[in-house]
């Protein structure tokens, strides 16, 4: 027989519902911890509904059996909370992550991602609508879109933009996967030794040899999420948010 893991208290030393802050000031819910109240706000988002619309590859026609974002969320969460369970953590704060981390994803998974994001870095031209955009709005990862949808394109209030989550619940969904984007390095050589973009068939490869830009995301950044983004002290981390990305990873196996 399996037993539970003896430093429940080492990893939940800290009771970080009562620690968890919010943009807007909130009541406490009678009952409800906070992370159950980001868990449910989330399962019943626009956006949620929305994942089982898109699919984890690209696929042609219809398949029964290919994976939508939203059967690859419902395991991420159930691997996160069979892991959180075994350590004693907070199994809504692990489930609200879970559930919130891929809510900005594009369709066709990772690939579709990267097409995207090379739209949006001006890469790859979509009948000129895209030309000589401005860094400032260039860019597109698909955690920092979860963040712009939780916080600023859902709507829970007249009073206020997004759903209103605690730092905890956002800083596990922001650091599910890495905050910048990596060198493209999509070239190859041609005859003469050159280099050329495999994107756009063009001899400019200074955007191959550079990080590709996420500006558009960074500047609507409010102090409360910049905040969480920076996380100075380590005051927004939590092994919940490190155990979604593992078990991310899992679910993709």
């Amino acid at each position: 027989m399996i037993n539970k893991c003896k430093c429940k208290k080492i990893f939940r030393a800290i009771d970080v519902d009562e620690k968890a802050k919010r943009s807007e000031k909130e009541k406490k819910h009678e009952f409800r911890t906070e992370f159950e109240r980001d868990r449910d706000r989330i399962l019943y988002s626009k956006a949620f509904r929305r994942l089982s619309g898109k699919t984890q590859v690209f696929v042609t026609g219809h398949e029964d059996h290919i994976r939508t974002r939203l059967t690859h969320t419902l395991e991420v969460s159930q691997i996160a909370k069979t892991i959180a369970s075994y350590f004693g953590l907070d199994i809504a704060l692990t489930e609200a992550i879970a559930l919130g981390h891929d809510i900005g994803h594009t369709p066709f998974g990772h690939e579709g991602e990267r097409i995207l994001n090379f739209i949006m870095n001006d890469c790859e031209e979509i009948k000129g609508i895209n030309k000589d955009i401005l860094d400032s709005e260039k860019g597109f990862k698909h955690n920092w879109q979860s963040l712009r949808i939780l916080t600023q394109l859902e709507k829970k209030s007249e009073d206020y933009d997004g759903l209103n989550l605690t730092n905890y619940t956002l800083w596990g969904i922001a650091n599910h996967s890495k905050l910048e984007c990596e060198k493209c390095e999509r070239f190859y050589l041609d005859e003469n030794k050159k280099k050329v973009c495999s994107v756009n068939n063009s001899n400019s490869i200074d955007k191959c040899e550079s990080n590709l830009r996420i500006d558009f995301y960074k500047k609507d950044c409010n102090d409360f999420l910049k905040k969480i983004i920076n996380n100075k002290n380590n005051e927004s981390w939590t092994f919940e948010g490190l155990i979604v990305r593992r078990a991310d990873e899992i679910a993709q196996r």
